[in-house]
């Protein structure tokens, strides 16, 4: 497949970059050795579809676009790893890593170690096609025989590196040093010849008001010591932040912070820095998909399919002594108030009453909307109320909505009647529902504007 078309599925950005990548050098500085485009099934299979800098040099002759399963070269037993790895950068939205060792032998020598090295590799979800997930690889070579060929002292990167990120600096953690290797194509000098400021004193100066606190958690040199050179350090340490730009505009900015090899044994670390801002907008956009698809959208409470489904997890999660309370809550002579005031005064009652019942609900319950008039609530995790405060709190439920109708121009106010059940571990979702619908039906009967507890 023609590369440009390869790349008119990924994302803006990333294309961009990728077209930068194609004219670095093969061997990056130590922080990436080479670089793929891979097309990831639904089946747990991958294939080739671009190749970046370094990787003929890396994977041999053995690996192509020819090859049909790109994943079959990882060695057995880190197969699943990667296959898993490559799920979850297309459920999370950012990068994931993982140690594969790889198989560049052929043949009846498949399995010798001499053909086999291991590498740190980066997945990260850049695109699609109609069937499939397109996946950024990048690779780093950790194998003890590579490492020898390549060396350690690797400080400078090249144009790819600068192609993805806005902003690199290197740290010597021991000395705090700082030097400048790239500034979004600003000069690394000033005038004078001194290197230009760059670290995180200067970052800070950047860092919005709000995530202070977060930068200076993941910045301080001694938590950056121990998470990338202790004991059992990790990768990379990686967060996301609001920084400010000379035009004092704010942008979603994501800092790397990764281990580098020194020849001189001192403890340095590589920051980078990438503007995020179109992946918080996706983001963001299906936060507000699944919100839609997850909620009424008049009352902004949960839609019935959702309210069902939520509660019965929550039934499920019920184990022991565990509790929890049930209500169902139906509008008192709703018609008389569409046909009287209007549809659209009926949509604001409904609003009214789904207001009412989250205000008297915590956090964590459940409140929907059933359709119609027809609402439930059920207060369930930790910390479930006796059945004097439930009871006390419907009471102020009712009299919230009374009042609000009443505000409304409505005479008389809409009442409520509720059903009230308790319930236990083990207790059917259905069986729930009926005798909290036969309750409410009873308060109905009885007069409405009633509150019927079972």
């Amino acid at each position: 497949m023609d590369p440009e078309e390869v790349l008119s599925h990924c994302t803006p950005r990333f294309a961009d970059s990728w077209r930068h990548i194609d004219m670095a050098r093969p061997l990056l500085g130590g922080f990436i050795d080479a670089m793929a485009l891979v097309e990831f099934q639904r089946n747990g299979e991958a294939r080739l579809m671009l190749e970046g800098p370094g990787f003929a040099s890396l994977f041999g002759e053995g690996v192509s676009a020819e090859t049909p399963n790109f994943i079959i070269r990882a060695d057995r037993q880190d197969r699943e790893n990667l296959v898993s790895a490559c799920r979850s950068a297309v459920m999370r939205g950012s990068s994931v890593h993982v140690d594969v060792a790889w198989n560049v032998g052929t043949g009846c020598h498949a399995d010798d170690d001499d053909n086999f090295f291991k590498t740190i590799t980066s997945v990260e979800h850049v695109g699609h096609t109609d069937d499939a997930k397109l996946l950024y690889f990048a690779f780093r070579d950790v194998s003890a025989r590579r490492t020898a060929e390549h060396g350690l002292a690797r400080s400078r990167f090249s144009s790819a590196l600068r192609a993805l990120f806005d902003e690199i600096f290197l740290l010597n953690l021991d000395t705090g040093a700082n030097e400048p290797v790239y500034a979004g194509g600003k000069p690394l000098v000033k005038e004078d010849g001194t290197p230009v400021d760059c670290g995180f004193h200067a970052m800070f100066n950047t860092v919005h008001h709000d995530d202070v606190q977060l930068f200076w958690k993941f910045s301080n040199y001694t938590f950056v010591e121990r998470e990338l050179f202790g004991e059992e350090p990790v990768d990379a340490i990686m967060f996301d932040l609001r920084r400010g730009d000379d035009d004092g505009n704010y942008h979603w900015t994501r800092i790397y912070i990764s281990r580098v090899a020194s020849a001189d044994g001192r403890k340095h670390v590589l920051v980078c820095s990438q503007n995020i801002d179109e992946q918080k907008d996706a983001q963001r956009r299906e936060r507000e998909l699944r919100s839609k698809a997850q909620t009424d959208g008049l009352t902004g409470v949960y839609n019935h399919v959702t309210s069902e489904e939520l509660i019965r997890a929550k039934l499920q999660g019920l184990a022991g002594d565990d509790s929890a309370v049930f209500a169902i809550f139906d509008v008192d002579d709703f018609k008389r108030v569409n046909d009287t005031y209007g549809h659209s005064m009926g949509d604001d009652v409904l609003k009214v009453v789904a207001s009412a019942v989250r205000d008297v609900c915590r956090e964590d319950d459940v409140v929907g909307r059933m359709g119609g008039d027809e609402f439930v609530a059920l207060f369930g995790g930790e910390g479930v109320p006796s059945k004097t405060c439930v009871q006390a709190r419907l009471e102020r439920c009712k009299e919230q909505v009374r009042d609000q109708s009443t505000a409304l121009g409505i005479d008389p106010p809409v009442t409520l009647s509720i059903g009230v059940v308790s319930v236990e571990a083990g207790t059917d979702y259905g069986d729930m529902f009926d005798r909290a619908d036969r309750l409410l039906y009873e308060a109905k009967r009885g007069g409405k504007d009633a509150l019927r507890f079972g």
